[in-house]
């Protein structure tokens, strides 16, 4: 990408002040090299209708891998370099115990240290270290915020991005915080939070939330009351003028957009479209994984699916198209996951494109509405079934 004079998206300041719909691009293991691709079509395709970001985890990547991937992204204005603090060596987080570190040692300074309490010097070298990559908006020095003794701790994070907003001054940052699921469904955590966001003077607000274990990987969150926990802090972000970003949040991310989150990221494998608890799978020693299977998204159903489903489907009546360049290429050749995982963050960059409508209500459940009628109308034999099955529909639509 090169440095026009005239930008060909909706500028930063638009995205921080919520003029337009944002999506962030999660930079992913899987098709990597081709996320450029991505981010072109999108601003070629929805100019300054969409805020076009990217995110990229610097846990076990190195300064040279960060900075070759947001140096060149010129034309992309909101470029996130993400210090996934809450997977520290040191942190609290009960996911820790599901992560291999000996696979993804850490490679910057700050993991070796995680102060209790706020320290300037670490938090002035996470927030340096951002930068140094090719951030353009810094993520606060915030990690996992627990649910023991939630009040403090809560206090303590805000004191951490408050010494982190002290240190970045007048340029954009985002209040960053992982929590845990019960922020969203305890009453008495959730007023906690809720009035953090409407009493701080802090205007971004960039929050993940820890999901159950999925049933289905690559599926979508259908646990109602999370989903209303979610629309309760979209509400009132909308309300109180704040920006709420939500990242690793997949196609909940996109729908929190109609009760007014201003944006979200997602990535082509099943972790970056969704912060979950995960399984730990035993195997015995030298036993190889089962092939994965080949799925693909739909966005005429909001779903992925196995790719021998959707070839089924998708020539049914009424069953609407909507490609990409990389689902062509698996039409033309055979299916990869590489060019699956591409189709899936294009096609949801696609969608969150719509979302700049006035009634974003309306914008999200038309094609709710759509795919779930036309499901409901097929013949027993032609229906999706098991983890193809778009379950999540008739949950979704019950929030109207």
């Amino acid at each position: 990408m090169t440095d026009l004079s005239t930008p060909k998206t909706a500028s930063l300041d638009k995205i921080l002040r919520g003029k337009v719909p944002t999506f962030i691009v999660q930079r992913s293991a899987r098709g990597n090299k081709r996320t450029p691709e991505v981010l072109a079509g999108l601003i070629d395709d929805h100019g300054k209708d969409l805020g076009v970001g990217t995110s990229i985890k610097m846990w076990g990547k190195t300064q040279k891998t960060l900075s070759e991937y947001l140096g060149p992204l010129d034309e992309v204005p909101l470029r996130l370099a993400d210090p996934v603090l809450y997977r520290h060596p040191k942190s609290a987080w009960p996911g820790m115990d599901t992560i291999d570190e000996a696979k993804t040692p850490p490679k910057f300074a700050f993991y070796e240290d995680l102060p209790v309490g706020v320290d300037r010097n670490w938090i002035s070298r996470v927030i340096q270290a951002q930068y140094s990559v090719g951030a353009t908006v810094a993520l606060s020095a915030n990690g996992w915020v627990s649910t023991t003794n939630a009040a403090a701790a809560l206090d303590a994070a805000m004191a951490v991005a408050r010494e982190s907003r002290d240190i970045v001054g007048d340029k954009p940052m985002f209040v960053n915080l992982t929590l845990d699921k019960e922020w969203l469904l305890d009453r008495q955590l959730r007023n906690l939070l809720l009035r953090e966001l409407v009493e701080s003077n802090e205007k971004q607000w960039y929050l993940r939330f820890w999901w159950p274990e999925m049933t289905n990987s690559y599926g979508q969150l259908t646990d109602d009351a999370i989903l209303r926990g979610y629309m309760r802090l979209a509400s009132t972000a909308r309300i109180e003028g704040k920006r709420l970003f939500l990242p690793n949040s997949g196609l909940t991310g996109w729908l929190m957009g109609a009760y007014g989150a201003s944006g979200f990221s997602t990535g082509a494998s099943a972790t970056d479209q969704a912060f979950a608890r995960q399984r730990r799978i035993g195997r015995r020693k030298g036993q190889k994984a089962p092939p994965a299977t080949p799925r693909i998204f739909d966005r005429f159903l909001l779903h992925t699916m196995e790719h021998s489903v959707f070839e089924r489907i998708r020539v049914l009546p009424e069953h609407r198209a909507f490609p990409t360049r990389f689902l062509d290429e698996i039409d033309a050749g055979s299916h990869k996951p590489e060019l699956a995982g591409l189709h899936y963050v294009k096609s949801v960059g696609d969608l969150q494109a719509k979302m700049a409508a006035k009634d974003r209500l309306v914008v999200a459940h038309r094609p709710i509405n759509r795919a779930s009628k036309w499901v409901k109308g097929l013949a027993n034999v032609d229906k999706p079934t098991g983890a193809s099955n778009p379950g999540h529909l008739e949950v979704w639509r019950e929030l109207q």
